[in-house]
């Protein structure tokens, strides 16, 4: 319909309305524009809203778009954990034998233990991931960031971190965070 045509337009050009019925047989729906930023809306529109589903990366443990975080005291195997999650992650082989694992791409930045260490932790685990993947394939998956040299522990360390994931075109993969 022309701008600015209304319904008394319609039945005074034709009295059965020829161009409303056209129009409505022609016509397109207009999408809703998508909301950006914080908002709040009612229960019931909130469930009727359709929303993207996440995906399991370790089911029931770690989905695609969230954020886990491992937390507890020195000395309770959290490095551990997270090179175990890591190699899980990329490999696909279930988390801790029990926990089904979607491979992914996935990045261990490491903030705590010296790189040696790690080198050490790692030498038995890449092993095991290799006789279970049945090859070393799956290591393209899993990128380290070593610990700088400087050691400096509690550094604000955010803005590098982004630097190296946009360094790597590194979007929509896992980044484990040890410190």
């Amino acid at each position: 319909l022309p701008k600015g045509y209304d319904l008394t337009d319609v039945f005074t050009d034709n009295r059965e309305g020829d161009a409303l019925w056209d129009a409505i047989d022609n016509g397109k729906t207009i999408p809703t524009p998508k909301r950006t930023g914080m908002y709040a809306i009612g229960v019931d529109e909130f469930m009727k809203t359709q929303y993207p589903k996440t995906q399991a990366i370790i089911k029931n443990i770690l989905y695609s778009n969230h954020i886990s975080i491992i937390g507890g005291d020195t000395g309770t195997m959290k490095s551990w954990l997270a090179m175990q999650t890591a190699c899980s992650v990329a490999s696909g082989i279930d988390f801790l034998g029990h926990f089904e694992t979607t491979p992914q791409e996935c990045m261990l930045i490491q903030f705590e233990n010296e790189n040696s260490d790690m080198q050490d932790r790692f030498k038995d685990m890449l092993n095991w991931y290799d006789e279970k993947y049945g090859s070393k394939e799956w290591r393209k998956n899993l990128l380290i960031v070593p610990k700088e040299l400087d050691g400096e522990l509690f550094r604000d360390k955010w803005k590098e971190v982004d630097k190296v994931l946009n360094d790597n075109d590194w979007y929509d993969a896992v980044v484990i965070v040890d410190n």
